[in-house]
């Protein structure tokens, strides 16, 4: 019997350079900076979240979004770039005629930025329904001394692997670092292992998602 790889799921992940993840630390230092007041230690900005760290009453949490408070423009350009090149890659949506018209700063992505610094800060498993692909900067990540912890976990989307949890390929961890950039699908369900509990500093990470509507804007 020959065992085949059925509809396998495309991840991207790539180490920025480190210039540019330097250029980008001074747009999230900024939006930090503005926010340190704001927040507790374990917290998130953007995407309706529970403190807004702005006096504008027209802004409605429900609506708040990271990318449209703060000047992350840098960090805004190469998301979406990277969502581009996913979708050329692993996609049959981009034509020549669509390719050539793309204009990146027409594209409005749903953006947060999360802070964690203890062990409690794990996220359980999760997905985003009627979303397209989703993207995660890593801004900051604390040295866990060789220990586990941390990781970014994929689920299989195969009924049979997720039903049996002792199934090694049920799931796949990814251990990220400073710089560090993944896209996948947004259906993939995915988690945030906690932190060691011996470990001092902090997980800092920008998500996006990239919704359906913004890929049909591209064949008006």
């Amino acid at each position: 019997m020959t065992a085949i790889n059925l509809f396998s799921i495309p991840v991207e992940i790539k180490q920025l350079d480190p210039d540019l993840v330097n250029e980008i630390d001074q747009e999230v230092n900024a939006c930090l900076e503005i926010n340190d007041n704001y927040w507790p230690s374990n917290g998130q900005i953007g995407r309706g979240s529970d403190f807004m760290a702005c006096d504008d009453p027209k802004i409605l949490k429900s609506n708040w979004d990271l990318f449209s408070s703060y000047d992350l423009s840098t960090l805004e350009y190469v998301i979406k770039g990277e969502y581009i090149e996913y979708l050329n890659k692993h996609t049959l949506l981009l034509n020549d005629v669509v390719w050539s018209s793309i204009d990146r700063t027409s594209i409005k992505l749903e953006s947060w930025l999360l802070k964690n610094d203890d062990h409690n800060s794990g996220l359980l498993a999760h997905q985003h329904e009627n979303k397209f692909l989703n993207c995660v900067y890593y801004h900051e990540t604390p040295d866990l001394k060789g220990e586990d912890g941390g990781e970014l976990v994929l689920f299989s989307t195969n009924p049979l692997l997720s039903f049996y949890h002792f199934n090694s390929h049920a799931k796949q961890f990814i251990n990220v670092s400073k710089g560090t950039l993944i896209v996948f699908p947004s259906f993939v369900v995915h988690a945030v292992n906690a932190l060691p509990k011996n470990v001092e500093g902090k997980r800092i990470s920008i998500s996006t998602i990239l919704q359906f509507n913004e890929i049909r804007k591209l064949y008006d």
